[in-house]
């Protein structure tokens, strides 16, 4: 009967402690998952598009297959640096672009929109009729 309850209370502690901790990792991290999936592929596709034709010309030319992989492997992981590097400016750049256009829309809701420098003139004047003479 100890036995039992001691079994039936280990299983309840780690249901409650490990099943709840990896249970919480999975909800945070799922999302995670589909966004990097939806990055990454893409990504995937760029580099089989560009090292997939470089390999079969190096391979045609005759090349030994040590020096194609490793040329395909030096132009790929100028790619991924290059890919890399665009990736971080566009986490960097965008919130500083979201940032100034919901700014400017705020200022433009208040009527504050417009510079100090512009001038708002109403009708021009008339002029004054071609055969008016002016009389001293």
């Amino acid at each position: 009967m100890l036995t039992a309850l001691k079994a039936v209370l280990a299983g309840w502690f780690l249901k409650r402690t490990v099943g709840g901790l990896l249970g919480f990792l999975v909800a945070l991290a799922l999302p995670l998952t589909f966004l990097l999936k939806g990055l990454g592929l893409p990504l995937l596709a760029v580099l089989a598009v560009i090292g997939a034709p470089i390999a079969l010309l190096l391979a045609a030319v005759g090349l030994p297959a040590l020096l194609v992989a490793g040329l395909v492997g030096v132009v790929l992981a100028s790619v991924v640096a290059v890919l890399v590097i665009g990736v971080l400016l566009l986490k960097i750049a965008l919130p500083i672009i979201l940032a100034v256009l919901v700014v400017r829309w705020l200022l433009r809701r208040r009527g504050n929109g417009g510079s100090s420098g512009d001038v708002k003139a109403g009708p021009p004047p008339e002029a004054p009729p071609a055969d008016a003479t002016v009389q001293p």
